[in-house]
């Protein structure tokens, strides 16, 4: 019975990098899509900076950090429901299929 535990824990370790790999591109994902989110509101109005010089690259740099923000909360939603559902694929492959918590 022990070695089959220790069997089922190496599984579990060497899953663990590809986990944590998936956690981090859905984490990027949906910065990436609260971003698009953010840019496509923001266009209705006047951006912060005007028509100055360079504006579109600091609106784009303010929306950039907004997002990251927002999404860093977690109140969106989207990077943990993808990872979720990813994550049973990436143990089903490994022939582990349960559910899993991020890393």
């Amino acid at each position: 019975m022990i070695p089959g535990i220790f069997a089922v824990a190496q599984k579990v370790v060497s899953v663990s990098p590809e986990l944590a790999k998936l956690h981090k591109a859905t984490s990027q994902f949906e910065t990436a899509f609260v971003k698009q989110l953010v840019t496509e509101m923001r266009k209705a109005g006047k951006g912060e900076f005007g028509d100055m010089p360079g504006s579109g690259i600091y609106d784009d740099m303010a929306n950039q950090v907004l997002a990251e923000k927002l999404s860093a909360s977690g109140g969106f939603g989207v990077g943990e429901a993808m990872y979720k559902q990813l994550s049973n694929l990436v143990l089903a492959q490994n022939g582990q299929a349960q559910t899993v918590k991020k890393p």
